[in-house]
């Protein structure tokens, strides 16, 4: 006589899934661990963000004069006044020096630094 046997599986029953709250000491670590470092990083960058950039520059003690003739720019100035001296770093510190925001105009009066 045949027996056909059939193995019977055992499965585990499955657990049931809780959901998971979020307690009064949670939300307390919560936000310690969170909202206090991004806060801490705020006022850091507030009060060092935006330092200014101060430099060392001198020009020597006096200051020339001069009158923008027709058909100069800054280029020739400087090329006249400091042929020894980096055309680009004269031209940059006569801006700075007078404050330049465009073009300059015949009849104009420039300071030009002397400690080039």
């Amino acid at each position: 006589m045949t027996t056909n046997i059939t193995p019977i599986r055992h499965f585990a029953p499955a657990a049931p899934q809780t959901r998971l709250r979020l307690t009064a000491r949670g939300r307390r670590l919560l936000i310690t661990l969170v909202v206090i470092p991004v806060a801490l990083a705020l006022l850091w960058a507030m009060f060092n963000g935006g330092g200014a950039n101060a430099t060392n520059t001198t020009y020597g003690n006096t200051l020339t004069y001069i009158t923008v003739d027709t058909n100069d720019d800054l280029w020739q100035i400087a090329q006249r006044e400091a042929p020894q001296a980096d055309t680009r770093a004269y031209v940059e510190a006569v801006i700075s020096l007078n404050h330049l925001q465009g073009d300059i105009q015949p009849g104009q009066r420039l300071a030009l630094p002397t400690g080039f």
